[in-house]
């Protein structure tokens, strides 16, 4: 990464893998706490409903999407957020059904 204060890698066992596919189809929170000698990462992916509008003939309508957000914070002194859409969720989904696969 260009700056290493802005990056990072996360490192999931299968099991926490499972957690998180678990999390997605249930919509209840997933937290994992890792700790390497003085650091330690909390892994947050937490359920959200996203409005998304849909333009039609007799005018816009706007529906509740299912959305998750992960937060990554290292040391509680920096914190990564991404929000994810329910497209990504599931491609997301794919990969760490490979990857448990894989294990």
């Amino acid at each position: 990464a260009k700056n290493p204060e802005k990056s990072g890698t996360i490192k999931l066992s299968a099991n926490e893998s499972g957690e998180i596919l678990s999390s997605f189809k249930t919509r209840i929170p997933f937290v994992a706490f890792h700790r390497n000698n003085e650091d330690t990462t909390i892994i947050k992916f937490t359920p959200w409903d996203k409005k998304r509008k849909i333009m039609g003939k007799d005018g816009d309508e706007w529906h509740e999407t299912p959305a998750f957000g992960i937060s990554v914070s290292r040391n509680s002194s920096q914190t990564y957020k991404l929000p994810l859409e329910a497209g990504e969720t599931e491609v997301l989904s794919e990969l760490l059904k490979k990857y448990i696969l894989e294990s």
